[in-house]
């Protein structure tokens, strides 16, 4: 294909991708048709450009970006159908998706690239590393230094974040009746935990502080266990230090580990999730040695789907998509058994997870 045709192709797509943007931008539009705004111009202008000139250097970076790609544009594309319509038109799904999913893979890409191209200063073993390998042989300093810089946000907000959702999610044991508009997973903590405790301490307060603490414990541990990972890569002592501060002293993260409500619980289970997938794309020879690994991760998805989601059966085969996708992209077919202990085991405790939270 000459590079004028491809040219060609590229603008019609980006204007396709215009005139579908409120299916993912929160906007509002007089009318889909182009019109002399400055957002159209912006718009076609930039994704012209980078359909023109990002391309993806090789089959693995084709397949996943578009993987993703197609992940996210279908969820954004249910979610402003189901907040615009109140129900989902699967064909009318197709086109923007479709489109959007080129688009996203294009972007991913660029970022992919961008990384690439700095990892050796990221790899970089010299500089400031010295208080690192002290640190990583005693890691259990990370997470209370963590913990401490939490510890202030606690206080002040004694016994911890506990409102919004949280509070109506107790409420489903006070009634006592389910409300289906909560996760499945946090909400069998909050109506079992927080009533258990009440008897034994007659203060709802007493188990609101107990799940906060647990929970900034929870998250502290799961911080050092990325940094230390992260250090076993060989990232920039810098980096780390970075990283360390952002975790530690950003106003958001020390406000939300302190918070009982779902969301913290959901972030936490994801991130550790995505860390393990990291894993696995980086150094699939330690993640596939044992079973371990991969059956870790057949236990940690289900948990992440339920702490999000209730009518989870439809996104729960979304998530086994991307990492079936993943497995494939990464020629893991190597590791068949381990491979298929992920499968089973992912499968099963979903089920079991399932009856066990309904029940």
């Amino acid at each position: 294909m000459s590079k004028k045709i491809l040219f060609i192709i590229n603008i019609a797509w980006a204007w396709l991708c215009y005139f579908y943007a409120p299916y993912f931008f929160s906007i509002k539009f007089d009318s889909l048709e182009l019109t002399n705004s400055i957002f159209a111009l912006v718009f076609l202008v930039v994704v012209g450009i980078l359909l023109n000139t990002i391309h993806f250097e090789n089959k693995r970076q084709m397949v996943l970006t578009h993987l993703l790609g197609f992940i996210y544009a279908l969820l954004t594309g249910l979610g402003h159908q189901l907040n615009t319509h109140g129900f989902t038109n699967f064909r009318g799904l197709f086109i923007p998706v479709v489109l959007y999913c080129h688009l996203v893979a294009v972007i991913i890409a660029m970022i992919w690239q961008w990384l690439e191209k700095t990892e050796l200063w990221l790899m970089d073993n010299k500089s400031h590393k010295t208080i690192w390998d002290w640190l990583n042989t005693h890691s259990y300093v990370i997470a209370i230094i963590l913990f401490l810089c939490w510890l202030p946000c606690f206080l002040s907000d004694y016994p911890g974040g506990f409102r919004h959702d949280a509070a109506a999610e107790l409420d489903q044991a006070i009634i006592p009746q389910y409300n289906p508009a909560f996760p499945l997973l946090h909400s069998a903590i909050i109506t079992h935990f927080l009533p258990f405790i009440y008897r034994i301490t007659g203060s709802y307060n007493a188990g609101i502080a107990i799940y906060a603490v647990a929970q900034m414990i929870m998250i502290a541990l799961l911080y050092t266990h990325i940094i230390r990972m992260l250090y076993k890569r060989g990232i920039n002592g810098l980096v780390l230090d970075l990283i360390m501060i952002y975790m530690g002293l950003f106003p958001t993260i020390a406000m939300l580990v302190e918070f009982t409500g779902r969301d913290m619980m959901f972030t936490g289970l994801l991130l550790y999730t995505l860390t393990l997938i990291y894993q696995m794309m980086t150094d699939r020879e330690d993640f596939f040695k044992n079973y371990f690994h991969p059956i870790q991760l057949g236990l940690m998805l289900p948990l992440t789907v339920y702490a999000r989601n209730n009518s989870s059966s439809f996104l729960f085969l979304i998530a086994l998509i991307v990492i079936i996708g993943i497995i494939l992209a990464f020629h893991v077919k190597d590791y068949p058994t381990k491979t298929i202990s992920f499968g089973i085991c992912c499968i099963t405790s979903y089920i079991i997870l399932g009856f066990v939270l309904t029940s």
